[in-house]
């Protein structure tokens, strides 16, 4: 057996062979490197494109749902010019000026204010003689009624009695007080006269009662 003599180097053979290990040792490692980032990778790829095809079906949801808003709208829209249209057709055939609105506000007031109606009964009773010398006097009875929204406010009946020369010969005012829409008040009142009466007019206070009767 030969020895190695100091001095002298060993065999190439061996570092050789403890160069090729060395790097069989780092392609292993770089092998399972790259192998470990690529699978790293491919997970996050996969994790990404499935949030990628998450959100586009959002977006798609939601374009349907703006598709279907859209629609909406326009029917809306539709729906506003229709009414808008019935709406100028009613303002154009409805339209009315100041003075025709003044005189529906005046008949309007005229409407609610109080009227009195009545189903009065008048007699005239001329004055008897001798034995008794009655004065002549006219009776009348019977009700009077407010038709009127507004209550009737100090109504009163007015009596007058004229001769044939139109000279008034009885002039009486008889108070009916307050009463509302409705409402009715009995009257049965005679009053005496002097002189022959030709015509007796009754009228009252509102608006409502004007009669006059001639004999």
């Amino acid at each position: 057996m030969s020895e190695t003599k100091p001095g002298e180097t060993k065999p190439k053979k061996m570092v050789g062979r403890s160069v090729a290990i060395a790097l069989g040792i780092a392609c292993i490692i770089l092998i399972a490197g790259i192998g470990g980032a690529m699978a790293y990778y491919t997970m996050a790829i996969n994790k990404k494109n499935s949030t990628v095809t998450q959100l586009n079906q959002q977006m798609t949801n939601k374009d349907s749902q703006i598709s279907s808003l859209n629609s909406q709208v326009a029917q809306l829209q539709e729906w506003l010019d229709g009414n808008k249209t019935e709406y100028d057709s009613y303002v154009n055939s409805h339209s009315h000026t100041n003075s025709e609105y003044d005189s529906n506000l005046a008949n309007y007031f005229v409407l609610r204010a109080p009227h009195l109606v009545s189903d009065l009964s008048l007699n005239d009773i001329p004055g008897t003689g001798w034995p008794y010398y009655n004065s002549p006097y006219i009776h009348i009875w019977g009700d009077i009624v407010n038709i009127g929204a507004d209550t009737a406010v100090n109504s009163s009946l007015f009596v007058e009695l004229k001769d044939a020369s139109g000279n008034l010969i009885l002039n009486k005012t008889l108070s009916l007080g307050d009463f509302a829409y409705g409402s009715f008040v009995w009257v049965d009142k005679t009053f005496d006269y002097n002189g022959g009466a030709a015509a007796e007019h009754i009228y009252s206070q509102p608006y409502g009662i004007d009669w006059t009767f001639y004999q």
